[in-house]
């Protein structure tokens, strides 16, 4: 069992990801993009473990921005290739907006992770001081 320290980091990290797994849906069923359904998993996997609060949730959430992370900085390498290639003219200025929101992002959910704590369930707590004894 987690506990959230920040109520309101974890809602717009929600909101977020429902964005994200609502555009996986929308790629996969209207655009026939299958490999859309990969990161739309993903991203259910991390609302349901958050919907649950189990132990697992900071370790996907972790995983999921390192491949978000991953990913923008790899669209933004492309870009800035393609610049190179062709020149300005044919910038994709959505693309490109959308590659820096991604990787910036990443860098916020992973800099928020300490506002995840795991909480311990047992009753019966070891007491190891000296007065103890």
């Amino acid at each position: 069992m987690i506990e959230f320290e920040s109520k309101k980091y974890i809602y717009q990290l929600c909101i977020v990801v429902s964005l994200l797994l609502g555009m996986n849906i929308y790629l996969a069923f209207i655009k026939y993009n299958n490999i859309a359904f990969i990161p739309g998993l993903l991203q259910l996997l991390i609302l349901g473990l958050l919907f649950f609060r189990s132990k697992y949730a900071k370790w996907a959430i972790s995983a999921w921005a390192v491949l978000v992370f991953i990913g923008g900085a790899a669209g933004l390498v492309n870009i800035i290739t393609g610049i190179q290639l062709n020149g300005i003219e044919k910038l994709p200025y959505w693309n490109l907006l959308f590659r820096l929101v991604m990787v910036s992002y990443s860098i916020y959910v992973l800099k928020g992770m300490k506002s995840i704590a795991l909480k311990n369930n047992d009753s019966t707590s070891l007491n190891c001081s000296k007065d103890s004894a």
